[in-house]
């Protein structure tokens, strides 16, 4: 599915959720016209796009640089080295901002 396509289906179910809002009574209602309409829906889909650009950008470089550099016999250790960063990256981003929620 490409980038646009997920976008696409994000916001369909964003404005499902905003339509259902109208039409539900009580208190459900009000809880989900507070999730759609707040920024905690637009929070978490930025959040998704977060950890998926930290996922993805780097597996798509090392993709290029195998491809471009023409390494595709180092191709297994250079998928170790690159999870390996990427995991480590992704536990000093959330050390981060466990820092800046307590320090902050």
């Amino acid at each position: 599915m490409t980038h646009l396509k997920k976008i696409a289906a994000a916001a369909a179910g964003l404005g499902l959720l905003a339509f259902a809002a109208d039409d539900v009574d009580a208190a459900a209602g009000r809880l989900l016209t507070v999730l759609v309409s707040s920024g905690l829906a637009w929070g978490l889909a930025a959040y998704l796009a977060a950890t998926l650009i930290q996922v993805v950008l780097p597996l798509a470089v090392l993709a290029r640089l195998a491809h471009v550099q023409r390494l595709w016999r180092s191709w297994p250790l250079l998928l170790i080295a690159t999870i390996a960063t990427a995991t480590v990256s992704a536990l000093l981003w959330q050390v981060l901002r466990d820092a800046a929620n307590r320090f902050g």
